[in-house]
C-alpha cells in the first residue's frame, strides 16, 4: 500500500505525518535518489487517534533528505504490513527573509547543482594565468583576472538569451491580517493590536503595509506580536483607534532578465504581467486583499522586487519560470580545515563563512603539507573528494554528498562555482581573457576579441539545440532587449 506523493523544498524541515491502522511500533528505511535503503535517522512517534486511524509523526532529519533535490522513497513497516511514501525534494535558495517564514525566493541566486563537472573561480583564474603567461606580481594579477571573470559573468546574460539561465523559483505569500481594533499613536508611531484580539502581526510584517483608515502605512519595525512601528514617512498625523488591514504584496527575487510565467501552484492560475506604473494605478483602485491577478517587476542592483496585485489575501505557493542572472562568484580561494565522520554530510570547518553556501569544497591530496596540498587542488589534482556546500551555521557545514571516510583536520580549498553550462565554458574563458586584455594587455586585445566572437557563435549554436521553455509574448524582457552584436562591435 502506498501514500500519495509529497513535495517539499530542500529548506523545509516540516515533519511528515501519516496514518496507520493500529498504535504499534513502527520502523522505516529511506532510499535517497535510488541509493540503497538505510534506516531513517528521524524518530517515528505516535501523535493521536482519529477514529479507526492512528496518526504518526516522522521527524525531519537532514540525513534522511537529499541536500538539494531528489526523491526519497520511505518504506514504513510494523513487521507485518509495509507502506511506501515518496517525498520529492525541490531546490530552494538561501533567503535573507527566512526568519519570516514567507518569501522563500532568494534575494541573490545561489548555485544549486552538484560538484561534478563544474568549474570554480579558482579553476578559471588558474586557466587564465596559464594562458596569460608569467606575471611579475602574481597576487596583483590574480586580482585583475578575478575582476575580469566577475565582469564577464555579470555581462554574460545580456550577450544572448541563454537557455541555461532559465530557472524555476518558488515562493509563498503571507495571509493578510484583518484587525478589528488597532490603536495608533502618532507621537511614537506605535500601532498596537488591542488586548483580547487573537490576531497578531506576522513575522514578516516589515515587508508589508498596514492600511489605517484610508492611509497605507509602511512598517519600520516589528516590536512583538502585538506592536509594530510605522515608518516616519507614512505616519498619519492624528491618533486613532479602529479597524486596519495588513497585507504584503512585494517579494525580493534575484535579478531577472525576463519572467516567462508566474502561476499559483494549487489552482494553476497564471498571473498576467502589468507595467509598474499601470500596476500602481490598479492598486489605487483595488485596495482590498484578494487573489492576485497581475504582477510587475522593478529592477535593482543584482536584485529585483516582484509585486503582486491585488495584495494576497491567503497564504499560497507560487512558481516562477524566469531568466535569472548567474550566481555571483564571490569566494576565490578560502582555506578550510575539515573534520567529519564517514557517511555524514555535516562536518566541522573552523574557517567556515556564511558566504560559502553554493561554493565547492575540495580536499587536498597531500594532508601532511597544507600549502602543497592546496596548490595541488589549484592545479587540478583533487581526485579524492569534492562537494557543494549547501548550508553553514557557525563552524557546522553541510555538503551535498557525504565524504567516503572520516576526516580529521584535513586541509581543503573553497571556491565559488562559475555558474555557466558546459557548452558555454570555452566561450566564457575566452570572454574573460578578452576582458583582461581590454583592461591590462592591449597588445593582445584584437586577437582575444576575435577568438571570443568565434566561440560565442559556437556556444550560441550549442545552446539553441537545448530544449527551450515556451515564452509568453505578453511579458517583455526587463532592462531592454538583448544586444546580439558580436563582442568586437560592442
Amino acid at each position: 500500500m502506498s501514500y500519495p506523493n509529497i513535495e517539499r523544498l530542500s529548506t523545509d524541515s516540516t515533519p511528515l505525518f501519516f496514518s496507520w491502522l493500529s498504535n504499534t511500533a513502527l520502523t522505516a528505511t529511506a532510499s535517497i535518489s535510488g541509493d540503497a535503503p538505510q534506516a531513517v535517522s528521524g524518530a517515528i512517534t505516535f501523535v493521536r487517534a482519529e477514529g479507526a486511524n492512528y496518526i504518526f509523526r516522522l521527524a525531519y532529519n537532514i540525513n534522511d533528505r537529499p541536500a538539494l533535490a531528489g526523491v526519497v522513497r520511505y518504506a514504513i513497516t510494523d513487521g507485518l504490513v509495509t507502506r511506501y511514501l515518496s517525498l520529492y525534494i525541490e531546490p530552494a535558495c538561501v533567503d535573507d527573509e527566512a526568519e519570516s517564514g514567507s518569501g522563500s525566493v532568494s534575494i541573490l541566486s545561489v548555485f544549486a547543482g552538484g560538484a561534478e563537472g563544474v568549474i570554480t573561480l579558482s579553476d578559471m583564474v588558474a586557466a587564465l594565468e596559464d594562458r596569460a603567461g608569467t606575471f611579475q606580481d602574481i597576487a596583483s594579477d590574480s586580482r585583475k583576472l578575478t575582476r575580469a571573470i566577475r565582469a564577464a559573468l555579470r555581462d554574460l546574460p545580456s550577450l544572448f538569451d541563454w537557455s541555461y539561465f532559465t530557472r524555476v523559483y518558488r515562493f509563498k505569500t503571507t495571509a493578510a491580517r484583518s484587525i478589528a481594533s488597532l490603536v495608533y499613536d502618532s507621537v511614537t508611531g506605535n500601532a498596537t493590536i488591542s488586548n483580547g484580539e487573537t490576531t497578531t502581526w506576522p513575522a514578516d510584517a516589515v515587508y508589508g503595509e498596514v492600511k489605517i483608515g484610508s492611509v497605507r502605512c509602511a512598517i519600520a519595525s516589528r516590536t512583538d506580536d502585538k506592536v509594530v512601528v510605522i515608518a516616519i514617512s507614512s505616519r498619519p498625523a492624528a491618533n486613532s483607534i479602529g479597524k486596519a488591514t495588513w497585507s504584503r504584496s512585494e517579494f525580493s527575487i534575484p535579478e531577472v532578465r525576463r519572467i516567462q510565467s508566474l502561476w499559483e501552484e494549487a489552482s494553476y492560475y497564471r498571473l498576467e504581467y502589468m507595467s509598474p506604473s499601470d500596476l500602481h494605478e490598479y492598486d489605487s483602485i483595488r485596495s482590498s486583499p484578494a487573489s492576485p491577478v497581475y504582477f510587475s517587476v522593478a529592477g535593482g542592483a543584482r536584485t529585483a522586487s516582484l509585486r503582486l496585485s491585488p495584495s494576497p489575501l491567503a497564504e499560497k505557493s507560487y512558481r516562477m519560470i524566469a531568466n535569472i542572472a548567474p550566481a555571483p562568484a564571490e569566494v576565490f580561494r578560502d582555506v578550510a580545515t575539515v573534520t567529519a565522520m564517514a557517511g555524514v554530510r555535516t562536518m566541522t570547518i573552523t574557517e567556515a563563512k556564511p558566504s560559502w553556501v553554493g561554493t565547492v569544497l575540495r580536499l587536498t591530496s597531500n594532508p601532511g603539507n597544507a600549502d602543497l596540498g592546496r596548490q595541488k587542488i589549484i592545479d587540478g589534482e583533487f581526485a579524492e573528494w569534492q562537494a557543494v556546500i549547501v548550508g553553514v551555521s557557525g563552524t557546522a557545514v553541510v555538503v551535498d554528498a557525504a565524504p567516503p571516510g572520516a576526516l580529521a583536520g584535513v586541509h581543503g580549498l573553497v571556491s565559488s562555482v562559475v555558474d555557466v553550462s558546459v557548452t558555454m565554458q570555452t566561450f566564457f574563458e575566452n570572454l574573460c581573457y578578452a576582458y583582461f586584455c581590454r583592461n591590462h594587455r592591449h597588445d593582445g586585445l584584437a586577437e582575444a576579441m576575435q577568438i571570443a566572437d568565434m566561440t560565442q557563435r559556437e556556444a550560441q549554436a550549442a545552446d539553441s539545440m537545448a530544449n527551450r521553455t515556451s515564452r509568453t509574448d505578453r511579458v517583455p524582457m526587463l532592462g531592454g532587449l538583448f544586444d546580439m552584436r558580436p563582442l568586437s562591435q560592442l
